[in-house]
């Protein structure tokens, strides 16, 4: 949530004013309402409905939405496809983040520029490149981009430029829903690209390249010596996204997804060092996939994270989670920082 979102901008942002991150995350906070609600208005439409569709036809709503802005700021927007090939995809989401990425290309050209997309096949994903002539990102900020309420405008990036702190960290984790990637490259004065993957079906399930139970002799190397491969399951895409930034500036490698079952899947695969799963899920909930990963892999460390424990007292939260095999109960909202404490000291037990 907001808390957790404000604690990781300090985190990632440790060296900056304490009084200026605070600044900028109450300035964040009071957009985020009207963030959202524009965000969502077009992800209810289709309500994460999966279809047919080309890249063209994807970008004709943001781009006639942000028509007026781009004309006002004098953007001139060019496509450049080198293919337009078909997407089975949601396209509501990925509208989504179009969105974002004009918002922060207008933002980006106070004095006018091109805004330019391209887009080419490589094997069985398609690159999509949002390029715009701006003001460009060091390459300090440039590492945070995608922290959410991180921004390169207003008083934390130094500049004079109004800053929303949220749409970029949205689109991250809505690539990632949708099993693409979302990176950028800048050069001060020259520009930012925004580089998008997609794969060009999403009707067949892709699991993430990870590794393999049957090739125990190729194990992913550790980063450092208490780095993990961490198993993250909740039903929350920003919440994922939030806490798979945050584990990841501690060098572990990290897979999210909402779904329980999926868990399974991956698990299968894989060894996870720890499973962090919600208890509120749809298909099966939070107790019955930590059940199921222990048989698969009864050697998998789990921590078991809800908001609301409903009828039961916490004490027997606790206990049926200890029951269950989790090492540890937390309970929503947490301290971020208290957060990754637990998870360091869950993987070096």
């Amino acid at each position: 949530g907001m808390m957790g979102y404000a604690q990781l901008a300090q985190m990632t942002q440790a060296e900056e004013d304490y009084r200026k991150c605070v600044e900028v995350v109450v300035r964040s906070s009071k957009r985020a309402g009207e963030i959202t609600a524009g965000l969502l208005s077009i992800a209810r439409r289709d309500a994460g409905k999966v279809e047919e569709t080309s890249l063209s036809t994807v970008l004709q709503e943001p781009l006639a939405l942000m028509k007026r802005d781009l004309e006002k700021q004098k953007i001139n927007v060019r496509l450049e496809f080198e293919t337009d090939p078909l997407l089975v995809t949601s396209v509501g989401k990925l509208q989504q983040v179009f969105i974002a990425l004009i918002r922060n290309a207008i933002d980006a050209m106070p004095h006018g520029g091109d805004l330019i997309f391209r887009s080419r096949r490589i094997d069985e994903q398609i690159e999509i490149r949002v390029i715009d002539t701006g003001e460009g990102i060091s390459e300090e900020n440039l590492a945070m981009l995608f922290s959410p309420f991180f921004t390169t405008k207003g008083s934390l990036g130094g500049s004079s430029l109004p800053g929303k702190g949220l749409d970029l960290a949205v689109s991250f984790a809505i690539m990632e829903s949708l099993k693409g990637s979302i990176r950028a490259e800048s050069t001060l004065g020259k520009g930012t690209t925004f580089i998008l993957t997609l794969p060009l079906m999403l009707s067949g399930e892709i699991l993430p390249q990870i590794g393999s139970r049957s090739h125990p002799s190729t194990p992913i190397p550790k980063a450092s010596p208490k780095a993990g491969d961490i198993l993250i399951i909740d039903d929350e895409e920003t919440v994922l996204g939030m806490l798979k930034k945050s584990l990841e500036l501690d060098q572990h490698r990290v897979v999210t997804t909402q779904n329980g079952l999926k868990a399974l899947e991956y698990a299968e695969i894989h060894h996870f060092d720890l499973a962090i799963i919600d208890i509120r899920m749809p298909i099966i909930n939070g107790w019955e996939t930590l059940k199921r990963l222990k048989t698969i892999d009864p050697a998998i460390k789990a921590i078991i994270m809800s908001a609301n424990p409903g009828d039961q007292p916490l004490e027997e939260m606790i206990e049926r989670s200890k029951q269950l095999g989790a090492q540890r109960y937390i309970r929503k909202p947490f301290d971020l920082r208290e957060f990754k404490r637990i998870v360091n000291e869950v993987l070096a037990a």
